[in-house]
């Protein structure tokens, strides 16, 4: 959406098909790191968060594209258009995502895996509206989901076998994510 050239035309077509489909919409999204500069990335935030609280959407901002060292996640992240023509790589599973953010944020620490996985997880939740499911401490009797992961022994390489990673925490899921078929979710909300 961008502020110079055709900006004016792109928002009034926007908000046109915002009042005209306004009960089939329900996420408004955006790129600033296409603008220029901060000053016009600034105001292309601006503008899709007073649209969006006027129609009560979500927000899907993409803010990953230009980096600066000291960003750090302040939401949740997600994945959209693997094996499309502009990302024709990845995979749809959000802890492969959140271990790719290890090395996108330099966030190596237990703390920092941590929030990434909260980032796919908690927050991704409230992030859609389901706050209602978001567990963030346990209380006696209450209802919850758990990832089970299944750690295997030792893993076997050609002719030889190796001891396998052992994931302990969330911090080793996030590090090294098992592979779909040694994980399952358990529990209830």
């Amino acid at each position: 959406m961008t502020i110079e050239k055709h900006g004016p035309e792109n928002r009034k077509m926007v908000e046109e098909a915002l009042i005209k489909f306004n009960n089939d919409i329900e996420v408004l999204g955006s790129t600033p790191y296409v603008e220029a500069d901060d000053q016009k990335q600034e105001q292309n935030i601006d503008w899709a968060i007073q649209l969006a609280m006027k129609y009560n959407l979500h927000l899907d901002f993409h803010l990953d594209y230009n980096l600066n060292e000291d960003d750090r996640p302040k939401g949740c992240i997600g994945i959209n258009n693997v094996g499309n023509a502009f990302t024709p790589w990845g995979s749809c599973d959000p802890l492969r995502l959140a271990s790719l953010c290890v090395g996108v944020y330099q966030a190596g620490t237990p703390k920092d895996a941590e929030l990434l996985f909260e980032c796919i997880a908690a927050l991704a939740q409230e992030a859609i509206g389901l706050k209602d499911v978001v567990v963030r401490s346990l209380e006696e009797g209450q209802k919850a989901l758990f990832m089970v992961v299944e750690n295997d022994a030792k893993i076997q390489l050609d002719h030889i076998s190796v001891p396998a990673r052992r994931r302990l925490g969330v911090a080793d899921m996030v590090w090294d994510p098992p592979e779909l078929h040694k994980r399952r979710v358990v529990g209830q909300v």
